[in-house]
């Protein structure tokens, strides 16, 4: 997926969650500039680097506001603790529909 294609997808689903504009396109931006970023690295990157490099759920904490953080920590342990059997498929809404994500670069980051 092309940064174009994730820019929209990332339109849709905000229009389709209630997000406001303004913040639908400040997340949009920084989904788009990660990416760049990203796919700027992986250019000069041995392809086995880039083959063990991945995002850990526990990293998307860090996307949410901090007053959800706590609230997405839990349901991520829940599904954990739950197993591969209780994994949503890529059509259910995987995540608590209540929380914010952040604009913002994750700390981690």
């Amino acid at each position: 997926m092309g940064r174009e294609a994730a820019g929209a997808s990332l339109v849709v689903a905000a229009r389709q969650d209630g997000i406001k504009p303004k913040r639908a396109a400040l997340a949009v931006t920084a989904a788009v500039e990660s990416y760049a970023t990203r796919m700027g690295r992986y250019a000069e990157t041995p392809e086995l680097d880039i083959w063990y490099d991945g995002m850990h759920v526990d990293k998307l904490i860090d996307y949410f506001e901090p007053a959800d953080q706590g609230r997405v920590s839990v349901y991520i342990e829940r599904r954990r603790s739950a197993g591969p059997a209780a994994t949503p498929s890529r059509s259910s809404r995987p995540w608590p529909t209540e929380g914010r994500a952040s604009p913002r670069t994750p700390r981690s980051a």
